[in-house]
């Protein structure tokens, strides 16, 4: 009797180890994840920055060529 309770204790042992191993290696998977995502947020934000700024740059190129215009041939642009 005693060594069946030795015997069912050490299954249990076995099991709580193998469930901890397993959580270890699910939150090692969720850290790398995470990780991952923090990269791609990071990517998306400075791609957004660089095509925000290609964009502020264009309207400013747009305004100044307007502007040379205007100055050629006044500010009626419709004839």
């Amino acid at each position: 009797r005693k060594f069946r309770k030795e015997a069912a204790s050490k299954a249990m042992l076995g099991t709580s180890n193998l469930a901890t191993s397993e959580e270890k290696e699910l939150n090692e998977a969720m850290t790398e994840d995470t990780k991952t995502l923090v990269t791609a947020i990071e990517v998306l934000k400075s791609e957004y920055s660089v095509s925000k700024s290609s964009s502020e740059t264009y309207e400013n190129e747009v305004k100044e060529f307007q502007d040379k215009v205007k100055a050629i041939i006044g500010n009626d642009l419709t004839n």
